[in-house]
């Protein structure tokens, strides 16, 4: 028995109305992240997990 995704949401707002805020610099933080993105900055997860075996 599960819930769809709007019933779920629905209960996480009545739970913590500010879920969906985020600060000024969590903001500028996730902008920051998403030009890396489009710019092809990013690592790649095979380079992340090569050098940990």
């Amino acid at each position: 028995m599960g819930i769809d995704s709007a019933e779920g949401l629905e209960k996480i707002f009545a739970w913590d109305p500010d879920f969906t805020k985020v600060t000024a610099q969590e903001r500028a933080d996730m902008e920051s992240a998403d030009k890396d993105l489009e710019n092809g900055e990013y690592v790649s997860h095979e380079d992340v997990w090569k050098d940990i075996d």
